[in-house]
């Protein structure tokens, strides 16, 4: 008889397996094997890299800075402001100081591009004797 009780005790009968609870047990459990599943996946799916030489060189990268080609520095705008015509005395002194500005900013121009005659001549002097590739020269064809 003890086996029989035994037997018995380890089926469930059919109403009490789909109380909720129960169903909820049997959902909980079936999670939990999901779960552990996935994480086994993950853990074998995880790649593992060797590497001979542990210190990693970074490239070494060069930079190159160039002027901008705008000047934000040079605003025009010195003290006092005045709009649509407000303050009359105002405008003239702003204008005025925009002209000084501007014509400095075109003398300065104007020097660094300028040069004398001896300079000229220099650079002229320098580039011409400097040794580059020998270019042929070409004879023009007179029609």
């Amino acid at each position: 008889m003890s086996n029989a009780r035994e037997l018995h005790k380890k089926e469930l009968s059919s109403k009490l397996l789909n109380m909720k609870f129960m169903q909820r047990q049997q959902e909980r459990e079936l999670r939990d094997r999901l779960e552990e599943a996935e994480q086994k996946a993950l853990a074998q799916s995880h790649w593992k890299v060797e590497y001979q030489d542990s210190s990693i060189e970074k490239p070494k990268l060069q930079v190159e800075y160039e002027p901008s080609y705008l000047s934000f520095n040079m605003t025009g705008l010195v003290g006092r402001k005045s709009y649509q015509s407000f303050n009359e005395d105002i405008e003239k002194v702003a204008v005025d100081s925009e002209k000084k500005q501007r014509q400095a900013r075109e003398l300065a121009v104007e020097k660094s591009t300028n040069m004398d005659d001896a300079e000229l001549a220099q650079r002229m002097t320098s580039v011409t004797d400097s040794p580059g590739p020998e270019k042929k020269k070409r004879r023009k064809e007179k029609w």
